[in-house]
């Protein structure tokens, strides 16, 4: 079966699991559509003993390959898995419609720096 046939078919995105009658409820995996069509995996970290409510975070593929993520994001807009990345603005729409804190930017852990002349002027004479 090939990818396009097999992300089609209903998957299994709630899991209740049970250890000494304690349950516990693990709900990952969900598809969404960003630039490409399920390019984006919203994963909920309920089986982490630290888990809370913002332990939710993304990853974005490309458009066929899904064995490496391009990013990976928390809902509060931090890289997670140290993916960081520009990110597009449907993917940018698509996490925000799903509660992301994602600046419209679309940029993930960029790190600005603070204006420094002697920097500026290094770059300058480049």
């Amino acid at each position: 079966m090939r990818y396009r046939e097999f992300s089609k078919l209903p998957a299994v995105s709630i899991v209740a699991t049970s250890i000494d009658g304690q349950h516990e409820l693990l709900a990952e995996g969900q598809w969404i559509d960003g630039r490409y069509e399920n390019n984006i995996r919203i994963d909920r970290d309920t089986h982490f003993s630290n888990a809370g409510p913002d332990n939710r975070h993304a990853h974005v593929y490309g458009r066929t390959d899904r064995s490496q993520a391009l990013v990976a994001v928390r809902q509060s807009g931090e890289a997670s898995h140290a993916l960081k990345g520009i990110l597009h603005k449907k993917d940018v729409a698509a996490l925000r419609a799903k509660g992301f804190n994602i600046p419209m930017s679309g940029i993930i852990e960029w790190v600005e720096l603070p204006p420094d002349p002697d920097v500026m002027m290094l770059l300058e004479n480049l």
